[in-house]
């Protein structure tokens, strides 16, 4: 009976650390270039921080998924960087298309 115990008890903690520092799913996004959705995760270690988990196609041949690890620290610079991103973005969809630029080929 003391092994059923043992073997209970450490199957009860291994559930326990997997739950408390697992990722939880927080939402998806769909990569237009690869045709693609991928999910974007939190995990909490405890009430005042977190890390965002973001999946992304891999460049590797080797891989095929990667990701990025954004901390609560992180995450206003992060913000960011995704709204120059998105500026820059726009500004260049203009100089397109008053350079009539019909199609861009991409290769990946």
């Amino acid at each position: 009976m003391s092994s059923f115990r043992f073997i209970f008890l450490g199957f009860s903690l291994i559930v326990f650390f997997l739950n408390s520092f697992g990722q939880e799913f927080f939402s998806n996004y769909e990569d237009n270039f690869f045709n693609h959705a991928y999910a974007i995760d939190v995990s909490f270690e405890d009430s005042s921080d977190y890390e965002i988990w973001i999946e992304a196609k891999s460049l590797d041949a080797d891989h095929r998924k990667c990701g990025m690890v954004v901390t609560k620290s992180q995450h206003e610079d992060f913000l960011n960087v995704l709204d120059s991103v998105q500026e820059k973005y726009s500004e260049w969809v203009e100089v397109a298309k008053k350079n009539n630029v019909n199609f861009l080929v991409l290769s990946h």
